[in-house]
């Protein structure tokens, strides 16, 4: 869903004080509204083809990233994932973007703390180090070693706040 991309470079734009209009943020948020299921997952288009948990995943992140983060449509996104998404779930929907809906939903975690948090990081992070490669690093068939590695680094330093754009 190339909204999630749009409102992720959108809230980019604004961090670096670029003025971003609140129509544009607003639209964008109408959208995910209108390809979000009853269920609380979200669809790849607004065309429909069934909710998939790493696009639920990346549309809640955007939504937070929106100024979203304790709405109607937000609770139901967060319910499908708690449902759909964790980390040693093998979940059938990723379609083998299990890093890419992780790195997302780790950011809503992140954000929403408390236990929920500290019960995922920890077996996300279990999870991490016991698939590292011997010599460093992670890899994946579908998209390589480097998009993987970096993803799981950045899922990896969450908590210490290093990013300056996941600090609380």
């Amino acid at each position: 869903m190339t909204c999630i991309t749009q409102v992720q470079g959108l809230r980019a734009c604004r961090n670096a004080g670029i003025p971003v209009s609140r129509e544009i943020i607003d639209r964008a948020k109408t959208y995910i509204e209108e390809c979000t299921t009853q269920e609380g997952g979200v669809q790849y288009s607004i065309r429909g083809g069934g909710a998939r948990a790493p696009i639920t995943a990346a549309a809640l992140a955007a939504m937070f990233n929106a100024g979203e983060y304790d709405t109607e449509l937000t609770r139901r996104m967060r319910e499908f994932c708690r449902r759909n998404v964790w980390p040693e779930k093998e979940v059938e929907s990723s379609n083998g973007f299990w890093h890419y809906m992780h790195f997302y939903f780790a950011q809503v975690m992140y954000r929403t703390g408390g236990e929920d948090w500290a019960r995922y990081s920890a077996e996300v992070n279990d999870k991490l180090i016991r698939e590292m490669q011997s010599g460093g690093g992670w890899a994946d068939a579908q998209v390589g070693t480097v998009y993987v590695t970096s993803l799981n680094c950045i899922l990896l330093q969450l908590d210490k706040g290093f990013l300056p754009i996941y600090q609380r």
